[in-house]
């Protein structure tokens, strides 16, 4: 690979959720974009298995090089004051029996469009008081940018993917309705219902990145619930066949699959240099970019800044606070699973008592 920062005007380091509206952003103003994902890609209609008869016992098609490799190191101890939200199940009970936090596993997918191929679609914005966390709690850091500002991003972005949901004003309000009606509530969804109202609780439909209707060249979700393992029909809301598809249709934006880059080179001026990278035949190359945008994933970001240490960033890139590395965010899943898998969308409903609590 022989390329000169002549030919691209910036260049993405990642495809997922962050790369790919960032090559859109920059594609649709006309700026030459180079997109390298260390994963392959993904043909929907070959490489997901809906189609298959044994397509419900296998998860998500994974092809070589669309994992990265991971290791966890010792968790916290669990406070035995909390035992209500340990996972359990009605035949072995605690599936955690230790006293420690155990690690299940890094839910990604390496490729172009990352972990959005196997998403569920649930679309949420955040609580405009979730970004309050340093004033309301003495916790976390103060955001640069309040719900305000971001409110006609979440709009743009919410229309490109086909977000379907009942429009209401919340504490999420709201500038402009969703851009695709509800989905009919599948059996499950149903059920769910009538066991919170029974419980005098408030659900509603769920905000999902699954087309209601077709739209965008997609047609509407057929309720197959095979989100997670890949959408072959392309109606779920995945970069792939939303903001990549927008940037390289523009003839400004280029993919590069099978790349993987190993450095970031910076000089004296904290200013980025280029990258260093091995390409999809083995060799190893070096790329220069006037721009470079980093959007590898929680993982492998940090990874890569570490990894890019040099004589003027001894603790590695973008670390001063020395944060970087030791400090992760981890996102906590409370559901249910039942022996009988029913068609239908999944993750159907939410409860309005926690969306819009302000507790």
């Amino acid at each position: 690979m022989k390329k000169s920062d002549a030919e691209y005007d910036v260049v993405i380091i990642g495809s997922g959720a962050g790369g790919g509206t960032m090559a859109f952003a920059y594609a649709r103003k006309n700026l030459r974009v180079l997109v390298l994902e260390a994963g392959p890609k993904f043909d929907p209609f070959k490489d997901y298995k809906l189609a298959d008869k044994s397509w419900e016992q296998q998860g998500f098609p994974h092809k070589p090089g669309s994992q990265g490799r991971q290791t966890f190191a010792e968790l916290q101890k669990l406070d035995p004051a909390h035992e209500d939200p340990r996972s359990w199940n009605a035949v072995i009970g605690k599936t955690n029996p230790t006293d420690r936090r155990r690690p299940y596993k890094y839910h990604h997918v390496r490729g172009v469009g990352g972990s959005t191929l196997a998403f569920t679609g649930e679309s949420h914005r955040m609580h405009p008081e979730s970004m309050q966390m340093k004033s309301r709690f003495g916790v976390a850091a103060y955001w640069p940018v309040d719900y305000k500002t971001l409110e006609p991003f979440y709009s743009e972005a919410e229309k490109i993917i086909g977000v379907a949901r009942p429009t209401d004003l919340g504490t999420r309000w709201r500038s402009e309705p969703y851009p695709l009606p509800p989905r009919e509530l599948g059996f499950g969804g149903q059920k769910l219902v009538a066991g919170a109202e029974k419980l005098g609780m408030n659900w509603g439909a769920n905000a999902r990145a699954a087309l209601s209707k077709p739209c965008d060249d997609r047609p509407n979700c057929n309720y197959c619930a095979d989100c997670n393992r890949g959408c072959r029909r392309t109606d779920k809301g995945s970069v792939d066949v939303t903001f990549l598809q927008k940037a390289t249709a523009s003839g400004f934006c280029t993919i590069q699959s099978g790349v993987t880059v190993t450095k970031i080179e910076a000089g004296a001026d904290d200013r980025v240099k280029g990258v260093h990278l091995i390409d999809a035949e083995g060799k190893s190359a070096f790329l220069a970019t006037p721009k470079l945008v980093v959007a590898c994933g929680a993982v492998e970001t940090p990874r890569l800044l570490l990894n890019s240490a040099n004589q003027h960033a001894p603790d590695g890139l973008a670390n001063e606070s020395g944060l970087n590395g030791p400090v992760g965010y981890a996102q906590r899943v409370v559901g249910g699973w039942g022996h009988r898998r029913i068609r239908g969308c999944n993750v159907p409903v939410q409860v309005q008592e926690y969306i819009d609590s302000k507790k």
